[in-house]
C-alpha cells in the first residue's frame, strides 16, 4: 500500500571538531525500510553504525579535529527526499563537507564500497 506523502525529518548528531570544526565528516544510515522487509538491516544496522562512531569516539575520550557528523536519513527507499534535503541545506549554510560515507544493505561483513558523484 502506498500512503499519502506525510512530513518526516532526519536525525543528526554530532561530534564538534577540535581543530576544523567547520570541516564535516559525515557517517550515515537511513531510517525507513522497503515495503517487504522488517527493517533491522536496511537500514537499521547503518543507523546504529553511523550512532556507534559518535558514541565509541566519545567513549575513548577522542576529541576530533574535524566535527564527525552522524545522520540518520529519512525516505531513501522512497525518493531520497531525506538526502536531498540535507544537501539543500548543508549548500544553503555554506557547509563544508570534507568525506561522507552511508552504511546500507545491512549489518554484514563489508562488501565493498560504492561511489557516486
Amino acid at each position: 500500500e502506498t500512503l499519502d506523502d506525510a512530513t518526516s525529518y532526519n536525525v543528526v548528531g554530532e561530534l564538534r571538531g577540535s581543530e576544523k570544526p567547520d570541516e564535516l565528516v559525515v557517517v550515515g544510515g537511513h531510517l525507513d525500510s522497503w515495503d517487504l522487509a522488517e527493517g533491522a538491516h536496511d537500514d537499521g544496522a547503518g543507523c546504529v553504525q553511523a550512532i556507534e562512531v559518535l558514541r565509541t569516539l566519545k567513549a575513548l575520550g577522542i576529541r576530533p579535529r574535524r566535527t564527525i557528523r552522524a545522520v540518520l536519513f529519512a525516505n531513501e527507499e522512497n525518493g531520497l527526499r531525506g538526502g536531498v534535503k540535507y544537501a539543500d541545506l548543508a549548500k544553503q549554510n555554506g557547509e563544508k563537507h570534507v568525506y561522507a560515507i552511508e552504511s546500507d544493505n545491512g549489518g554484514f561483513t563489508p562488501r565493498g564500497f560504492g561511489i557516486v558523484g
